[in-house]
Order: structure tokens, then sequence, then C-alpha cells
């Protein structure tokens, strides 16, 4: 599925699968983040390039799991944050054969540290590095058109994907930097787009499962919660708890 942002910028994805974010200037586009499958990565490249007779450039990673790099292969130039790149260097025939998805993996040709402000015509686009949901996760901000593409960072509609090398605290201190952009559009790594009301009520979602992690509430008490109960596949919510209290 694809939704129209704005003019130039598409959101691609389909329910709970992660999004892509295809945003197009007067003359090429870029893409952030890759998909799972590259056919579904051939698909996006050949809707610019067929319907709006452009070609991507670049595409970025907001972080390395699969469903955000796997489609890398289609694209010459990938940028991503340093830790991404190392942490897809490791990717072997094991992981794809747990996973079920076998890819040609292409680690990112270009890396960046902190933050660092791209330009490709008229497009420009800032990447700050900020971890948390991974030690890798990067948001991406599109200051012209007021969006902030966010990654895993946010999810909205969905409870949240925590993983084993999550860090809690780095995660909500992420959330903090999203809401100083001021961006009118935050751009989940899965679900509808939201705003920064949805920044805030991740950030209350990680606060209180790291309350949970320390032992100063009760698992009760998160399903007590509407910013809880709201959100689709508990599974996840219960495989993230079993991921940060080992």
């Amino acid at each position: 599925m694809i939704t129209n942002l704005s003019d130039n910028v598409f959101i691609i994805g389909t329910g709970t699968s992660s999004n892509s974010v295809l945003v197009c200037g007067k003359k090429v586009c870029i893409l952030i983040d890759t998909t799972l499958f590259p056919e579904k990565a051939r698909k996006i490249e050949e809707f610019a390039r067929e319907m709006l007779k452009k070609e991507i450039v670049a595409a970025f990673n907001t972080h390395y799991h699969p469903d955000h790099t796997f489609g890398n292969e289609i694209f010459e130039r990938i940028i991503a944050h340093s830790l991404t790149r190392e942490s897809l260097s490791k990717v072997d025939e094991e992981y794809m054969e747990r996973i079920g998805v076998k890819v040609s993996i292409k680690l990112p040709s270009e890396t960046f540290s902190d933050r660092k402000l791209y330009r490709f015509g008229d497009i420009t686009v800032e990447a700050v590095h900020l971890g948390g949901h991974t030690p890798d996760s990067s948001i991406f901000i599109l200051k012209n058109e007021k969006i902030v593409v966010c990654g895993d960072l946010l999810t909205t509609g969905i409870h949240a994907e925590i993983v084993p090398d999550s860090d809690l605290s780095t995660w909500i201190s992420a959330l903090e930097e999203i809401e100083k952009t001021g961006a009118h559009y935050c751009v989940p790594g899965h679900g509808r787009v939201g705003t920064l009301q949805d920044v805030k009520e991740m950030k209350d979602y990680i606060a209180k499962i790291l309350r949970l992690k320390k032992g100063s509430i009760p698992h009760s008490e998160l399903l007590r919660d509407p910013n809880f109960l709201s959100r689709e596949h508990p599974e996840l919510l219960e495989w993230g708890i079993e991921n940060i209290i080992r």
C-alpha cells in the first residue's frame, strides 16, 4: 500500500509490516528502509522510475533488522550508521534460515557516526544516530517537510519490538530527541503515520517497561494501561519482556 504524506513523500507499508519512505525531489528520489524482500524493494524502484519518472539515487537504513535492510541489494548507494554496517556484516546463512528469508546481503556503501546532512538536488535529509531500540538506531529528519522517519524507535497501534540489544533508558532519551524536532509527522517503523503525541505515548510505554524491569511495578499494571491495551499483537509485549528480564 502506498500513501501520500505530501506531494513528494510516499509511505510504503501494509498493516504491521515495516514502513519504507520514498522522498522525491524535482529530479531524483531517495528511499528510507528497503523492506524485508528484494522483490518488494524492486517494485518500489519501478514505481519511482515508471510512475514518477525518477531514479532512486540513494537508500538509507534506520537500523540493521532484516525488515529494514534486506532489500538493499536492489540499490547501488546505501547509507547507514557504522554500527548498522557492522551488524549486517555478521548476518550468516544460519540466521537467514532461522527467519525463513534468503537474500544477498548488501552492506551500506557509506556510513555516518553521529549526525550528517545529505543533499540530493532539492532533497535535504539529516541522519541522526540515537540508539535505543538497537545500538545503531537512527532517525532521518526531512526538515523542509516537517517529517521525521523514526524506524522502530516508534510503533503506532502495535506493541514495541523490544529486542535483546535494546537499551530502554537510551530509547527514552531518543524519543525525547525526536520530540525536539517539532515534526508534524512521525513515520514509525511499523503502523500508521503518527505525530509527536504518538512519540510521547511511546516514551511513556518504554518508561513503564523500564519500571517493570526494575521491579517498581507489577506486570498487572501494564494490563490496565490504555497505552498497552490499545495496541495489537500482545505477543510482542510478552516476547519483549522476556528479552529484557532474563
